[in-house]
């Protein structure tokens, strides 16, 4: 696990400012709507993409078919119960009106994760 860690961390402090700021600028104009079929992403976050995908690749073999649940009565890795450390629920309702092309944009955000 800490090899892991270390791998991480190797590959997120290749990552240039330059890099992270790209990243962000293309996130930022997917977010607005603007199509970018031109963007290459750098090679310091493809590393990174990797080694995160790597590792999740090892957890999930590690864990092969069981199925992980955890109840009113789990415990953290200090002996504490979850539920002691979590903040109440709390539900906050706001009316949002969106303008027709915000909705349009989410819609086909919508469809895109979902596939339909």
């Amino acid at each position: 696990m800490d090899d892991a860690w270390k791998k991480l961390r190797q590959a997120k402090r290749a990552i240039s400012a330059d890099d992270k700021a790209l990243a962000a600028a293309h996130t930022m104009s997917v977010l607005a709507g603007t199509e970018v079929h031109d963007y290459q992403e750098p090679e310091s976050k493809l590393r990174a993409r990797s080694v995160i995908s790597e590792w999740i690749s090892n957890i999930k073999r590690g864990f092969g078919g069981r199925v992980i649940r955890r109840t009113v009565n789990s415990k953290r890795f200090d002996g504490a119960i979850i539920n002691d450390s979590l903040p109440p629920a709390k539900m906050v309702i706001a009316p949002v009106e969106l303008t027709e092309e915000e909705a349009v944009i989410i819609d086909e955000v919508m469809q895109s994760i979902t596939g339909g």
